[in-house]
């Protein structure tokens, strides 16, 4: 076969270029240390390295989920823990005060204690993660979980969503509690009431706090919502400030023109109301039956009522009361606890899963993409020394000219 010039060097060359590239790929090889460096080198496996990288992400975005969460169930184990500590300093304290001979000032020097105890209870009810969100608020995370009202009523601010994550294919856990599951709706073990005064009140009177003086009657009647409404004082003779009293449910009418006498306060159904000022016709208060308050709320109903109750017989059934919702509020602590050390178990046992598996990918990852550095260096050298076998022979084929034997 006889070959021209120009298709001598033009083979000579495509030689030389082809082995120059072999050589760049396997020096570009080695410098990455992958073996596939683009989907055309091996398609089959450039395809098969994508999907494993795709699982190896979920994988570790999996992981991450359950550091975070980790993270944050166990920020709320120990916070959880500090307020049951907070709510048996209160029981202590409520025992202490059961004693029947501490003074007046002994009780108010209790009080101080616990209000002092309430204090502590707001902070840790509105912990935050490190990332800022107050783990008690559901999805509000932005937001303090309680605040107080200027009428001094603890509110939640939050809401009752509880933030899930996937910590594996088919597993979602809670990264926080709530508030609504953990501080709201205690029941009461005795009733209360809360009151509000109407919309266009006079504003020179107001209701500043209540009292059961009968507990059999008010127990009898509770959970009764009234209206508590001051009449014309010409409905009473002589001529005096009077109320009535309402009941929601039923529009009966409990009380009609009792004349109102500050020392003795409004008194219906086993309740008595004290007010301060002077009341004007046409002055209207709501009392709504309370059968369930937050945690706060009842800690600071606790303070106020070693503070403020004389009656020994009231006390006591205060008293009794009191160690009743401290007990319903660490039944609902304890609860929660066990839902966290639930999850938090499940963390660890998924954990050990998902480092399983990353392991079996990585492995198998490897295998397909990675490098054989041994059997790439021995390529290279076989192919720099072809390069330069066929580097050497086409210049002294090149020189075979008939001019070189005319010269």
């Amino acid at each position: 076969m006889r070959l021209s010039t120009q298709q001598f060097f033009l083979q000579g060359s495509n030689s030389i270029s082809s082995l120059n590239s072999q050589v760049a790929t396997v020096q570009e090889q080695i410098s990455s240390g992958r073996r596939v460096q683009n989907p055309s080198d091996d398609p089959a496996a450039a395809a098969r390295i994508l999907r494993l990288e795709s699982q190896l992400n979920i994988t570790q975005q999996f992981q991450r989920n359950i550091d975070f969460a980790d993270n944050n169930l166990s920020l709320t184990e120990t916070t959880v823990s500090s307020i049951e500590d907070s709510i048996n300093q209160v029981l202590e304290a409520v025992i202490f005060a059961e004693n029947g001979t501490l003074s007046s000032s002994e009780r108010q020097s209790i009080a101080i204690e616990v209000e002092g105890i309430l204090d502590g209870l707001e902070s840790l009810v509105n912990t935050q993660n490190a990332q800022g969100e107050y783990i008690f608020a559901g999805f509000n995370t932005n937001q303090a979980a309680y605040a107080e009202s200027s009428d001094g009523v603890y509110e939640y601010q939050g809401d009752n969503g509880v933030r899930r994550l996937n910590i594996s294919d088919s597993t979602l856990v809670a990264v926080f509690e709530t508030g609504v599951d953990l501080f709201e709706a205690i029941p009461l073990a005795n009733g209360q009431v809360e009151i509000e005064a109407v919309a266009g009140n006079s504003g020179a009177f107001g209701v500043v706090s209540s009292q059961v003086v009968d507990r059999e009657t008010f127990d009898a009647a509770f959970p009764e919502d009234y209206v508590v409404s001051f009449n014309p004082e010409t409905n009473v003779a002589p001529a005096a400030a009077n109320y009535s009293v309402t009941r929601v449910s039923d529009g009966a009418a409990i009380v009609t023109d009792a004349v109102y006498d500050a020392s003795l306060g409004i008194n219906f159904d086993g309740l008595q109301l004290t007010a301060v000022g002077a009341p004007q016709a046409g002055d209207t208060f709501r009392v709504d039956a309370v059968a369930e308050q937050n945690t706060l709320s009842i800690v600071a109903g606790i303070a106020e009522g070693i503070a403020n109750i004389d009656d020994n017989e009231q006390f006591s059934e205060f008293i009794a009361g009191a160690l009743d919702d401290i007990g319903s509020i660490q039944e609902r602590l304890l609860a929660s606890r066990a839902r966290v050390g639930v999850n938090l178990g499940q963390l660890d046992s998924t954990r050990e899963t998902l480092l399983d598996r990353e392991l079996s990918q990585q492995a198998l990852l490897s295998e397909i993409r990675d490098l054989d550095f041994a059997e790439a260096i021995s390529n290279l050298t076989f192919l720099s020394f072809t390069l330069e076998a066929t580097q050497a022979s086409f210049t002294r084929v090149a020189n075979l000219s008939l001019f070189n034997f005319i010269r």
